[in-house]
Parts: C-alpha cells; sequence; structure tokens
C-alpha cells in the first residue's frame, strides 16, 4: 500500500490518513494472529515422544496460551461490536464511508463475490460461543461433563 493518495485511489483524498491508521492496525492483528497460529501448528505437530513426560507440562501451557490467544485475537477482530470496538465489519462500514461516490458499488460486489459477511457471521457465532466456553468462563457444566481444559 503506498503511503500518498494517488487520484486513482477508490478513496477520498481527506479519509486518506484516518484509512492509513485504521488498516495498520488491522494488518498488525491480522500479522500477530498468522504469526500466532502458525506458532500453534509448529507446536501441535512436536513429536512429545522424544519427550520425558515430566517435560509435557510446557507444551500444554504453551499451546493453551497460544490457542486461548488465537480465539482471543479472532474474536476481537469479529465478534466485540459494542462501543468504540474496531472490527472487520466495522472497518468495512468505515471504509465504505471513505470512498468516493463511483467507487462504492465496485467496492459492494468485490465484498459480496468473497463472501465477506456469511463467512465472518458463521466465524462469529461459533467463536463467541468458544471464547465464552474456553476463554472467558469456567463453566460448572463443563468441569461436571469432564469437557473443560487442563493440564491433567
Amino acid at each position: 500500500m503506498s503511503s500518498e493518495w494517488t487520484p486513482d485511489s477508490p478513496l477520498r483524498q481527506e479519509c486518506w490518513p484516518e484509512f492509513q491508521k485504521l488498516h495498520a492496525v488491522i494488518w498488525d492483528q491480522l500479522v500477530f494472529l498468522h504469526t500466532t497460529l502458525f506458532l500453534f501448528r509448529q507446536f501441535a505437530q512436536f513429536p512429545v515422544r522424544f519427550l520425558h513426560p515430566d517435560d509435557h507440562w510446557y507444551l500444554a501451557i504453551t499451546g493453551r496460551a497460544l490457542l486461548d490467544s488465537i480465539i482471543l485475537g479472532v474474536s476481537r477482530l469479529t465478534t466485540d461490536q459494542a462501543g468504540d470496538q474496531l472490527t472487520l465489519p466495522r472497518f468495512r462500514n468505515l471504509v465504505l464511508r471513505m470512498l468516493r461516490d463511483d467507487s462504492t458499488e465496485q467496492f459492494r460486489r468485490d465484498l459480496k463475490a468473497t463472501s465477506f459477511e456469511p463467512s465472518l457471521t458463521a466465524l462469529a457465532d461459533d467463536l463467541r460461543e468458544l471464547r465464552d466456553s474456553r476463554v472467558a468462563h469456567l463453566r460448572l457444566e463443563d468441569i461436571r461433563n469432564g469437557s473443560a481444559f487442563s493440564l491433567a
């Protein structure tokens, strides 16, 4: 992305500085998630058979922390809609307001072609439950039925 606004940009010139700030934050969050997911996959593939059984706790704790970070990061970008939160849907809406009039319809068509809204809605619904049951709360029901995560 160019650091300077150009006349062929679909964004209005006066919106360019705010767009750059918002884009940088969203990009940073996505890079963090991608990196954390990569690390989580590496931990999941680690050949634990080479470790002494007393040393498995390190991988369990690190994997758990990475998974929690992924859940919270995706949740932050998809489900937190109240107040002054920057989410992907809010970013989309802000960008729509920043577009020049002659660029809005093409942007909408491009979004529709990517199935942005249905994919994000499905992800947010699944993630909200996962965040609540895995990261945010210790549900008695999960503890009683054995589905609560533990290091044991």
